[in-house]
Parts: structure tokens; sequence; C-alpha cells
């Protein structure tokens, strides 16, 4: 444990030094995590009152709305369907686009790919489209009632998702789009074996002919049980400290879950989307992956313990209610790896700060967490710093491929691969630093 504390230390400690070299502050003053965000609009000032203008493309008609000559949301009416809006998500949170319900394409035929839209709104977060007709016909497979409503999810960028409301209660509809369909199993089945062992998760709906997949507009598609609360994006140490042990649950919970399923973005994938996007990537942003790559194929994670992994436990995927409880979303990334690696990847996002460095007080609140209701193990004390990397890696590279070849869906929400890529820099300062103290 004391050899766990000191790596801890050196691991956390780059952020402080980082700190020290900045420019001084002048007097009196505190550092600011997150810019605040801009005053509130003054009623009466004709500059900031939004400009609206109507104009027709194809059988769509489309109402531009700006302030100051920049476009923040497009209404779209098709011929054919019910409308739609396109939001611009890079606004903040006291302009109007954050205050408009962004709803997915309610049509086929009124909701196809434009590149004009793309290009005019490319922060844009658009679905697969699903009618309302669509979703009774797939409603009519199950005991759940009676269509009440329908509503894209904006977040999400492997599946498309939509807020579900019947006459029995509320659901997520989530169509899949990339994921095998041989794999799907793996998911619902690990969603339904935790739910049914008090994890706080979706829990999936089971068809009347049995079974939880069936498809819709020609994708897998599955209804899971909605839960209730939202996400903190900036998490307090005793928050870190409740999804430590929500994570250690998680874990202690599959291991009696008789489905396996490989981790598709291990090393193996790592190195065929290197080379993949080694084009699109700075001279020194390809030496780092490669470098990393090749750091990570030195060491043997299989020694460690493992298990079933969420994969994916950032911050907007666990849902606070008002009572403080977090429940957690978004399995589609789990699959049989190293307990070790899920901790590192959940501590990278949860603990991390804006310029991208683990802080101590919410990394260390994380691992006691975890640590109360699964201890960790020697091994996994010393590999922590490697996991970090790798988590960090992953990541990157998620994002990289995310951005650089996003697929051919109607929404998608563009990520931060920049502050990936710092995280992974920041602990390579410190595994340099851990090699420095022991020579």
């Amino acid at each position: 444990m004391r050899h766990f504390l000191a790596l801890l230390a050196l691991v956390l400690a780059a952020g402080a030094f980082a700190q020290s070299t900045e420019r001084p502050r002048p007097p009196g003053t505190k550092p600011l995590e997150e810019l605040p965000p801009p005053p509130a609009v003054v009623e009466g000032d004709p500059a900031l009152e939004p400009k609206v203008t109507v104009r027709t493309e194809g059988d769509r008609t489309i109402a531009e709305y700006r302030i100051k000559g920049r476009l923040y949301m497009m209404k779209v009416t098709p011929a054919h369907g019910r409308p739609y809006v396109l939001v611009d998500h890079k606004e903040t949170a006291s302009s109007p686009a954050r205050t408009t319900s962004t709803r997915a394409c309610a049509s086929r035929s009124g909701c196809s790919s434009s590149s004009s839209l793309r290009q005019r709104l490319p922060a844009m977060s658009v679905f697969t489209p699903v009618s309302d007709d669509e979703a009774r016909a797939f409603l009519a497979r199950y005991t759940l009632g009676e269509l009440e409503g329908l509503e894209g999810i904006a977040q999400g960028i492997e599946n498309t998702n939509y807020f579900l409301d019947v006459t029995t209660g509320h659901y997520v509809l989530t169509l899949f789009e990339k994921i095998a369909r041989e794999d799907l199993p793996f998911y619902v089945g690990l969603m339904h074996h935790l739910a049914e062992r008090g994890i706080r998760c979706p829990a999936p709906m089971a068809l009347q002919g049995g079974g939880y997949l069936a498809d819709l507009n020609g994708k897998p598609a599955a209804i899971v049980t909605r839960l209730a609360g939202a996400p903190r994006m900036s998490p307090t140490a005793d928050e870190c400290r409740k999804v430590g042990r929500i994570l250690a649950d998680i874990h202690e919970a599959g291991l009696d879950y008789d489905a396996g399923l490989a981790n598709w973005r291990g090393l193996a994938w790592c190195e065929r989307f290197a080379a993949r996007v080694r084009p699109k990537l700075s001279a020194a942003e390809a030496a780092l992956v490669e470098s990393e790559i090749r750091y990570q194929s030195l060491h043997d994670d299989t020694v460690l313990p493992r298990g079933v992994i969420h994969g994916d436990l950032f911050r907007d995927n666990v849902l606070w209610d008002g009572d403080g409880e977090g429940g957690v979303i978004d399995f589609y990334f789990a699959c049989d790896d190293a307990l070790l690696y899920d901790i590192a990847i959940t501590a990278n996002d949860w603990c991390s700060n804006a310029p991208g460095a683990l802080e101590a007080g919410r990394t260390n609140a994380l691992l006691a967490g975890y640590d109360a209701h699964r201890p960790l193990t020697d091994l996994e004390r010393e590999l922590w710093p490697v996991m970090l990397r790798r988590a960090a890696l992953r990541t990157w590279l998620g994002r990289l491929e995310y951005n650089h070849f996003p697929q051919a869906a109607e929404m998608t929400i563009p990520k931060d691969h920049a502050f990936s890529r710092r995280l992974l820099e920041h602990h390579l300062v410190h595994a340099r630093a851990l090699e420095a103290a022991g020579d």
C-alpha cells in the first residue's frame, strides 16, 4: 500500500508542477477550472434578438435562427413528416439554442442527410429517423401500452437513442448502428443480469415472443427502462467515491455472468487504427501514438484480475437522482478485460481537470470507494500508472475516430480528442518521473 501511495503521489504531482510553471496570477485571484457563462441576455437589446430566415431546400422548409450573424439553430419542416430541430451544441447555456428541445427526424423521407446542413452546423446532433407510426408498430411486439411521445436523445455516438413514453411508463428505444448483431445478446443480457442483482442500470424489456431484440427500420433494436436523474459534469470528491463504489459493485455482480466478449478495442485495434489515422495526425501526434502502443505491448495485463467491465463509465454515463444515488447507463463498450483498466478509464474522466491532469482529492476518493468493496491487489497497485496510460490512449484514439471518420448517421456530437491527448501526455510525464526516481 505504501508503494502504491508513493506511485500515486508521483502520478498526481505533475498537475501541481504544471501549475507552478504558469504565468503568475495577479494577487488575490483564484484559478478557474471552467470558463464562466457569458452575461445573461439583456431584454430589449436589438443586437441580441434572434433573426429568423426561412428558405426552401428540396421538399423541406428550413427556418434559420441567428444572433449577431451566428447560426445557432435550424428548424426543418419536411413536406411529409414531423418537423425537427438542429441545435448547435457549441452555444452557451444562456443561448436560446440550449433551451430549445432537440428532436430527431420523425420522417425517413424528410430527414435524409444533407451536406449543406452539416456544413452550416458542424456540431449538430442527428439521429437515424423513426416515425411515430414506426414506433407504434414496434411497440406492438411488447406489452408496454400505447405510444405517448418519441424524442431523440442528442448524446451518444455509437447508437441511435430515443426517449420513449408509453402508457405504462418511460423507456429508451435504442437502434444499434455499428455493434455486430451477434454481440448484442451479451450487452442486453448483461444489463438484465446486473439489474436483477440490484445494480441501478437500464433493464431490457422482453418481447411478447421472448427475447429482447427485434429489427426496426433494418436495425436491431431494444427497449430498456429509463433511469431517473441527470449527469453531474463537475463531480465532487464524494461523488467520485460513490462512483468507485458503483464500479466495484458492477465488477462483483458481473463475476457470475456466464456470457463473455473480448475487448474489440484492445491493443490490436489500437495498432490497426493508428495506421489508418496516421495521415491525419501531426508528426508529433503520430510519434506519440506509435511510442505508446510500443510501450503498452511490453506489458501483459492478462496477469491482472479480470472480469466484465463497463468500459465507458464517463461522467455522462452516470445519472444522479434526487437522493444522490447514481445509476449507470450505456453498457455498449462492456467486455471482458482487466478490472483495473475499467478503474483507469473511470478515473481519467471523473478525476481530471480542464488542463488534462488528475486531481489528487478526487482520484484518492474514487480509489478508496472502490477499494473498500473490492480491494485492489498488490500487482494492480503496481500497474496503476500503466493502466492510466492505456486508458488515455484508447480514449484518444476513439475520439480521433469519431472526429476524423464519423459514421454516416444523422446525429453526432464531436468529442474533444485534444483533451485525451493532453491526459496521455500528463501520464507520460509522471511515468518518466517514476522511472527517474528508480534510477
